[in-house]
């Protein structure tokens, strides 16, 4: 899973999964989620994420990171 954020436009990229983005649809006025080809959700961008979302604060919990 990757976090990516562009301040300069503001938008937040959590990407779930390495497999390609086969469709893309609106899940609401500011968020855009992407799906592999089994219907799976593969990724979710948010517009407006600074004023959508605490990103200063922002914690992950039960995550293992390696190396």
């Amino acid at each position: 899973m990757t976090l990516r954020y562009s301040p300069e436009v503001d938008i937040l990229y959590i990407q779930l999964t390495d497999s390609p983005s086969v469709e893309s649809g609106d899940l609401d006025e500011f968020t855009i989620a992407d799906y592999a080809a089994d219907g799976t959700i593969r990724g979710l961008e948010i517009a407006h994420a600074s004023e959508r979302s605490d990103l200063p604060h922002l914690k992950l919990e039960g995550v293992s990171v390696s190396a």
